[in-house]
C-alpha cells in the first residue's frame, strides 16, 4: 500500500440460540348480566414476542371475588354469576364490580397473570311458585280452595299479579284469586251438574314484567267416578295393593292414566297404565266371543278390555302397559273389531304398533289413526277393544314363520336375530312365556318345535336363498302377505350380543345336535325343507350366496360374521350328512 499497511478479511459466524420469551398478560374489562352466563376470552389483548406462539388460558380460581363460578371451557372462561348469592340478588338497574385473576401460558409453559374486571348489571328475576299438582273435584260439591306459594327474589311479592284462565270455563261458576303477598288462593266454584277436565293456565307476573307459568289440570269427576275413566271408585279401591295396583303411591281412582278393574270372569284384576298426559275413558270389560280366523287356536281366558284413550296432549303415540293379578299366561295380543270382515286382528310389535310380551306385562304401542285405532280417525282419541290371549307356541310367527322380527318381510336380519338369541342364552326349549328381559316377538322358533336351535337359523337361510338375490336388504326380502294388517316400516337395528367374533359357536351347535340322533336331525331338516332349493344348490353354495347378501347390508362386519357362519354350518352338516341333501 501507499503507506506500507497490510490487511486481510475473514468471515465470523454468530449463532443466535432462540429462547422462549414469556407471554405478557393484559388486564381486561368485561360486562355481564346477573342472571345469565358470560363467556370471556381474556387472551385477545395478551401478547408474546415469539412469532406464532399459541396462548391459552391455563388456570382460573374456582370463584370470583364476589362468588361467581369460574370454569375453563373451550379455551375461554365461563363466568356464571347465578352461583353468587350477592350477584343473583341484584335488582334491576343495580351495578356491581367483580374481579378475578387468570393465568395465560404459551406452548412452552411460560406464563403470566392478569386481572379481569367484570361489571355486573342487575336484571329483573321472575317470580317463582311451588308447582300445583293436578286437582280432582267431585260434581256438585265444593267450593274448592287451592293454595299458592309465591316468591320473588328481587321484587316486592305483594306486587305479583296472578292469573288463572281455564280451557273449559263451562265447568266453573267462578274461579276467584284471593289472598295477598306470598300466600294466595284459587277458589273454584263448580257449575251445577258439570263434569269433565280443564287445564288451568296459572301464571304470576311481577311489576317488571317477569313471569312464571304453572299449568295444572282440574278434573271434575262424577260422584262415583272421580277420575272419569269409567271405572267406579269402589271398584278401583278394591284392586290389589289397597287400590294402588301399579304401586306408585297414588290411588288408582285418582289417576286417569291408570285403570284397575275385574276381568270379565271377575276372578282377576286388569291393570293398565298409559303415558301421563293421555287418559283412559269409557273403560269396560266383556267376555270374549268365539275366536275365529287367525285367532281360532288362541284362548282369551280374561275376556276383552275395551277403552278409549284420549291422547290430545300426545297426538302421535302412547304406550299402554297391561298386567293382571292372576296366574293366567297371556303371550299374544289381538284386538276385536266388529267393523272388520274378520273381527279378530293380531297386533304384535315389529310393524310400528302393537304389543311386546314380557314376563310380567304387555307393552302396547298405540298410534292415533293407525290400524290399531278402531275408530279410524286421527282425532286425538283412540278406540281399543284389546284381547290379550294365550297360544300354545307364542314364539312362532303364525303368518310367515321366517319373519322373526314381525316387520312384514323376511330379510337377513331375521336370521341374525335367531343367531343372537342362541348366543345370548344358548339353544334351549322354549316355554309359554318369556323370561328375564326377553320379549315376544322375536318369533325365534321358526321350526315350530317349541325350542330354539340352529335348525331355526337354517330355515330362514334356506328361505332367503330360494329367492332372487340383488343389492341390499330390500332385494333380499320377501314381503309377507296375510289377512293381518300390513305395515311398511324400517327393520329395527340389530344388537349383536354374545361372542363378537363368532356368531354361531361351533361347539354350541355340536352340543345341540349331539343330543339328537342322526335320524332326528334328518327328519327335522326334511320336515322344515332345509336343503331344498329351486336350483338344487348345496348347503355350502347357498350359505356362500347368503354371505354375499348379508355382506351388502353389514359390510363393516361381513368377513368376521360370515367366515364363522360358513365354518360352523359347513362343519356341522359335514358331521351329519344325512340331515342335508346337497344335490
Amino acid at each position: 500500500t501507499k503507506y506500507g499497511a497490510l490487511f486481510d478479511t475473514a468471515k465470523h459466524t454468530i449463532v443466535i440460540q432462540g429462547v422462549n420469551d414469556p407471554p405478557i398478560a393484559q388486564d381486561d374489562e368485561e360486562f355481564a348480566n346477573d342472571s345469565t352466563d358470560a363467556t370471556i376470552d381474556p387472551t385477545w389483548n395478551d401478547t408474546d414476542i415469539d412469532n406464532n406462539d399459541f396462548l391459552r388460558v391455563k388456570s382460573v380460581p374456582a370463584m370470583s371475588a364476589r362468588g361467581a363460578k369460574l370454569t375453563i371451557q373451550g379455551g375461554e372462561i365461563l363466568y356464571q354469576p347465578q352461583f353468587s348469592a350477592e350477584l343473583s340478588a341484584m335488582v334491576e338497574n343495580e351495578e356491581l364490580v367483580d374481579t378475578f385473576t387468570y393465568e395465560v401460558t404459551d406452548r412452552f409453559g411460560a406464563s403470566d397473570t392478569a386481572t379481569v374486571t367484570v361489571t355486573v348489571f342487575g336484571s329483573n328475576s321472575p317470580p317463582s311458585a311451588l308447582p300445583v299438582p293436578d286437582q280432582f273435584f267431585r260434581q256438585n260439591s265444593g267450593p274448592y280452595t287451592v293454595d299458592l306459594q309465591l316468591s320473588d327474589p328481587d321484587s316486592d311479592v305483594a306486587a305479583i299479579n296472578v292469573f288463572a284462565p281455564t280451557s273449559n270455563p263451562s265447568l266453573f261458576e267462578s274461579v276467584d284469586i284471593q289472598g295477598s303477598g306470598a300466600n294466595r288462593q284459587l277458589v273454584f266454584t263448580l257449575a251445577a251438574d258439570a263434569f269433565g277436565r280443564s287445564e288451568i293456565y296459572l301464571s304470576a307476573y311481577d311489576a317488571e314484567g317477569g313471569y312464571v307459568e304453572m299449568p295444572f289440570t282440574v278434573t271434575v269427576g262424577l260422584v262415583d267416578d272421580l277420575d272419569l275413566d269409567g271405572v267406579l271408585d269402589t271398584v278401583e279401591d278394591a284392586a290389589p295393593n289397597g287400590g294402588d295396583m301399579n304401586n306408585d303411591g297414588t290411588p288408582d281412582r285418582q289417576q286417569p292414566h291408570v285403570i284397575s278393574l275385574p276381568t270379565a270372569e271377575g276372578d282377576e284384576y286388569w291393570n293398565a297404565v298409559t303415558t301421563e298426559g293421555s287418559v283412559f275413558q269409557q273403560v269396560s270389560v266383556m267376555p270374549a266371543p268365539s275366536p275365529s280366523g287367525e285367532a281360532a287356536s288362541a284362548q282369551f281366558p280374561l275376556g276383552l278390555l275395551s277403552y278409549q284413550l284420549n291422547m290430545v296432549d300426545y297426538p302421535e303415540s302412547a304406550t299402554v302397559s297391561m298386567s293382571h293379578s292372576g296366574s293366567a299366561n297371556l303371550n299374544t295380543y289381538y284386538q276385536y273389531d266388529m267393523a272388520q270382515g274378520e273381527p279378530w286382528q293380531r297386533f304384535m310389535s315389529g310393524t310400528g304398533v302393537g304389543a311386546a310380551v314380557f314376563a310380567d306385562h304387555m307393552a302396547v304401542l298405540i298410534k292415533d289413526g293407525a290400524p290399531i285405532d278402531q275408530d279410524g280417525a286421527t282425532d286425538g282419541v283412540v278406540q281399543i277393544v284389546s284381547a290379550p290371549g294365550f297360544v300354545d307356541n307364542p314364539w312362532r310367527n303364525p303368518v310367515r314363520r321366517e319373519d322373526v322380527n314381525n316387520d312384514s318381510q323376511v330379510s337377513p336380519i331375521d336370521a341374525l336375530l335367531v343367531i343372537n338369541a342362541i348366543n345370548l342364552d344358548s339353544a334351549r326349549p322354549l316355554g309359554d312365556m318369556p323370561t328375564g328381559s326377553t320379549s315376544i316377538p322375536g318369533y325365534i322358533d321358526v321350526s315350530g318345535d317349541n325350542s330354539l336351535s340352529p335348525i331355526d337359523v337354517a330355515i330362514v337361510v334356506t328361505f332367503l336363498n330360494t329367492r332372487p338375490l340383488g343389492e341390499g336388504e330390500s332385494a333380499d326380502s320377501e314381503s309377507v302377505n296375510s289377512a293381518s294388517p300390513s305395515f311398511t316400516t324400517a327393520s329395527p337395528a340389530l344388537e349383536v350380543a354374545g361372542n363378537q367374533e363368532t356368531l354361531i359357536v361351533l361347539p354350541l351347535v355340536r352340543s345341540v345336535l349331539n343330543k339328537m340322533s342322526a335320524s332326528e336331525v334328518k327328519s327335522s331338516a326334511h320336515t322344515n325343507d332345509i336343503g331344498s332349493s329351486a336350483a338344487s344348490r348345496s348347503l355350502v353354495d347357498r350359505t356362500r350366496t347368503f354371505s354375499h347378501a348379508l355382506g351388502e347390508t353389514f359390510e363393516s362386519r361381513r368377513r368376521v360374521l360370515m367366515a364363522n357362519w360358513r365354518e360352523a354350518l359347513t362343519q356341522v352338516f359335514a358331521e351329519w350328512p344325512e340331515s342335508c341333501p346337497t344335490q
